[in-house]
């Protein structure tokens, strides 16, 4: 029997995912043959399989009932009363061809999830207790993940039982697991992105600054990382977006930089998309700029996670508390409307699709320097008023 009959008819061997590896196990009493395999990536553990069956011939049985006779897969049907399990894998199969993936967030909670014990609980007794139980457990994990991280895995389970039981037209209540979502965020186990209100504060800057060089023994890193965050806040990029350019992007005479989108799904992704930069901006990237440079040489040779790692060092070591890489972005979004930018120009520099994003998001502004602002727009307008 030809291979693509066998894949055909469902038989076996079936390759099965468990503890993060694939495993195939071909049995071939004929032959007196029993051998299982694991493997880290499906194309392997199918390659494998394929081989067996072309040398050997289709699987079968070992029992003496049964001997010479094909075994055929037995199909898992799917309903309300399976394992959260059984729809976690049937969704992330589901989204291998999808020309718009998912979230990598998302994928990588649900790949995550699978070494819990809530993966063994039926999709339809799914509710606070078993939640709460699971928020707990990843609470205390090494990770120590945040309220609205543990947001993210409430999104996930919902979105993969919402899509299975739509592909496969399953009726569902879910009023137990919306209910469940709302006690959730009462208790403060989980909670939504919502303000983010940590900014720079007094004294802070220089304590960074402290950090790096205590941290950092070359001058020429700590005058780098200097810098980088620097540019991190006088631009209000994304970490992985400004660690990402070139010095082809960045164009000094007409003051703006060829971003690369990187966050966004869809078909913006992967698109170049010119966005303006301040004159401070422009004269940091002089600053770092060498005297010979290649237009395609990366400018920092560092990647966001490398970084995100070199500043929780940072603030560790300068006694600073709460503060994260991207609060420094919300620095320099605040900065830029405390500067009196309109709300459409911030988003052209920081590449929000959404303007309400940074009305609902970044809020925290520091009242003096409007105050300030707003007087010397007011001094302007009064003088401007006697000229007529």
């Amino acid at each position: 029997m030809l291979l693509e009959q066998l894949v055909k008819n469902n038989i076996r061997p079936v390759i099965q995912f468990k503890n993060n590896r694939y495993i195939c196990r071909y049995r071939n009493n004929e032959h007196k043959i029993d051998r299982e395999a694991k493997f880290d990536n499906e194309k392997d553990a199918v390659a494998w399989r394929s081989e067996m069956i072309k040398t050997y011939g289709s699987i079968k049985n070992k029992g003496p009932a049964g001997k010479n006779t094909l075994i055929k897969r037995t199909e898992k049907v799917i309903s309300t009363s399976s394992q959260l399990k059984m729809y976690i894998m049937f969704w992330l199969d589901a989204i291998r061809d999808v020309p718009y993936k998912p979230a990598a967030s998302t994928i990588a909670s649900l790949k995550h999830m699978l070494k819990y014990d809530i993966v063994r609980t039926p999709v339809n007794k799914l509710g606070y207790t078993t939640l709460s139980c699971y928020m707990a457990q990843r609470a205390q994990s090494l990770t120590k993940p945040s309220a609205s991280t543990l947001n993210v895995d409430m999104s996930a389970i919902n979105r993969v039982i919402n899509d299975v039981n739509a592909h496969l037209d399953i009726a569902f209540d879910n009023s137990a697991l919306i209910n469940a979502g709302r006690l959730l965020r009462k208790s403060g186990q989980i909670k939504g992105s919502g303000e983010k209100e940590r900014r720079l504060r007094h004294g802070e800057w220089k304590l960074l600054l402290k950090g790096i060089y205590a941290t950092k023994k070359s001058r020429v890193l700590r005058q780098k990382y200097t810098l980088i965050l620097r540019l991190y806040i006088s631009t209000a990029l994304r970490c992985s977006e400004l660690l990402s350019l070139t010095w082809g992007d960045i164009d000094i005479e007409n003051s703006t930089i060829n971003l690369v989108i990187l966050k966004q799904r869809g078909k913006r992704k992967g698109l170049v998309k010119s966005i303006p930069m301040l004159d401070k901006t422009k004269r940091l990237f002089l600053k770092l700029r060498p005297h010979d440079f290649s237009l395609k040489e990366p400018i920092f040779h560092i990647k966001a996670k490398s970084m995100s790692t070199d500043f929780t060092k940072f603030v560790k070591s300068a006694g600073i508390k709460g503060l994260s890489l991207h609060d420094l972005r919300t620095e320099g979004i605040s900065r830029m409307l405390e500067m009196g930018l309109t709300i459409p120009i911030v988003a052209c520099f920081t590449g929000h699709r959404e303007h309400t994003t940074i009305t609902r998001i970044y809020t925290n502004l520091c009242a003096k320097r409007v105050a300030t602002k707003v007087s010397l727009i007011a001094q302007v307008n009064n003088i401007q008023s006697g000229w007529h």
